[in-house]
């Protein structure tokens, strides 16, 4: 009778609509879960160094604007030649000391 009584319920209860789609939302999640996992602790390694080797891009420009001037002929902003420098710690120098 009670085996009865529970056999009725969880027919029910796999009788709703909702219970296949909270099995699919689980079983996504499941996925999702694995994915982060995967990306943030198995392949952490490779994504960084892959990363490090992309990050640094250059491009050199050699073009002039000329002089930006307002509607009455009053000159805005000029060109005029300039340097950049670029500083990379590239890991090899170990102490400060070193560095300085």
């Amino acid at each position: 009778m009670i085996r009865d009584l529970l056999l009725e319920k969880l027919k029910k209860i796999v009788d709703e609509r909702y219970v296949p789609i909270i099995i699919i939302y689980v079983m996504l999640f499941i996925i999702l879960i694995t994915r982060i996992f995967n990306l943030q602790i198995v392949q952490n390694d490779n994504l960084f160094t892959e990363d490090e080797d992309s990050t640094l891009k250059v491009r050199e420009l050699k073009s002039t604007r000329g002089n930006i001037l307002d509607k009455n002929g009053v000159l805005l902003a000029y060109n005029e030649l300039s340097y950049t420098i670029t500083l990379e710690d590239t890991g090899e120098l170990s102490k400060n000391a070193e560095k300085n």
